[in-house]
């Protein structure tokens, strides 16, 4: 393999819809603008708004793509309570089609849950799609290993986000791509 082809597939690939991620991607040193327009999204459902509100464009879906890479980042260590007030009041939270929680305090709940269950989880995002209309799609691998029967898990799982007025209103959890594309108005 060349290394003009080994440089292209280390960097993160950003079109208006779309964004790849290489295995093991971090941003760089000098990207300080994420954590920052992070902070004004976390405490202003305006700025929230503002920010998805913007035309497509590459700039837009690397600033919306890495907002919800850290929050779904935080999710699976465990830990949504900076990210309660993103959350609208009568959302719904859905875990691979079994049990469906509502609210903020219910998102709390499902994740400690999940968390119980999958005590050393990791996700690494490697997609993030954003087709035309309130939808987000998050793609990537989640390993770990059961809390009681200590078997490991590695499969691909979708994070599904509906935003409406800068609150997410619908989050679901599938590790079927078909079910998660067609969630956002999307197909295979």
């Amino acid at each position: 393999m060349s290394q003009e082809n080994i440089d292209t597939m280390s960097r993160v690939r950003v079109s208006k819809f779309h964004a790849v991620l290489p295995p093991g991607h971090r941003d760089p040193p000098w990207a300080l603008w994420s954590p920052i327009v992070a902070a004004f999204a976390l405490r202003s459902q305006r700025a929230r708004t503002f920010f998805y509100g913007l035309p497509r464009s590459r700039v837009r879906t690397a600033l919306v793509f890495r907002y919800y890479r850290d929050i779904i980042r935080d999710i699976t260590n465990g830990d949504i309570r900076r990210h309660r007030r993103v959350i609208d009041p009568n959302a719904s939270v859905t875990l691979f089609d079994m049990e469906t929680f509502r609210g903020p305090a219910g998102a709390e709940e499902a994740v400690k849950q999940w968390h119980q269950s999958f005590p050393d989880l990791r996700y690494e995002m490697s997609e993030f799609i954003n087709p035309d209309g309130p939808h987000v799609l998050c793609v990537g691998r989640l390993t770990g290993g059961g809390a009681i029967s200590g078997a490991n898990v590695m499969q691909e799982l979708m994070f599904s986000i509906k935003i409406v007025d800068g609150y997410a209103v619908e989050l679901s959890l599938s590790n079927d791509r078909a079910d998660a594309l067609e969630a956002v108005g999307l197909s295979e």
